[in-house]
């Protein structure tokens, strides 16, 4: 209650700087003590139902299994592995393997409460075959996830384990023509659609 409040206010209030500083901090802690109890958690190897507030204001309740930190585009998220997935089946229906696994804001944490049953060691991941070309090739900077990194004539090919589909389209996309998805085909597909949606915005012609 004390952090929907907090965030009513930050939103919706009329403050002035001191008081909306004031409200600033005592949300900086809230995140900080999920972020221990969380820990706690971890050591402990101790499930826990989390509630949690997605970006669109629904609330969703996860039974987890497995949690940890990740640092994606300078930001620290918690991802977790959790039993529920009815959440994602119609979002992302041509990768089941990765349905269990969530990547949450900590700020966007509602309540956890330790819960009874098994933890697990690891998250779910798909196996991603990933050629690097031109500039690339030298510059590229060995992930925690990558398994295998080799030359293979002028293509530079790292195979990871990909826990999140988002992160790693975000990252294909930003290097544009000197980075390929080569497999899953799943995966390549994802990035397809997204392509031909963008060529429609920007009136772009295709063969279908």
């Amino acid at each position: 209650m004390t952090k929907i409040l907090l965030t009513l206010l930050l939103e919706r209030g009329n403050l002035d700087v001191a008081i909306r500083q004031s409200l600033l901090k005592q949300a900086s802690k809230l995140v900080q003590a999920w972020r221990s109890q969380i820990d706690e958690y971890r050591q402990n190897k101790q499930p826990f139902y989390l509630l949690y507030e997605n970006s669109q204001g629904q609330e969703l309740q996860y039974t987890v299994r497995y949690a940890e930190p990740r640092f994606f585009d300078k930001r620290f998220y918690l991802m977790i592995w959790c039993e529920e997935t009815e959440d994602v089946e119609n979002l992302i229906p041509d990768l089941p393997e990765l349905w269990h696994n969530r990547n949450l804001i900590f700020d966007k944490i509602c309540s956890i409460v330790p819960a009874s049953g098994e933890w697990r060691e690891g998250l779910d991941y798909l196996k991603v075959y990933l050629h690097f070309r031109g500039w690339m090739v030298k510059s590229y900077q060995r992930r925690q996830d990558d398994l295998e990194d080799e030359m293979i004539g002028d293509v530079r090919q790292v195979v990871r384990q990909v826990v999140n589909e988002f992160w790693l389209i975000r990252e294909v996309a930003r290097y544009w023509e000197d980075c390929v998805i080569v497999s899953p085909e799943s995966l390549r597909d994802r990035l397809k659609e997204k392509l031909f949606t963008l060529c429609q915005l920007y009136d772009v012609n295709t063969k279908s």
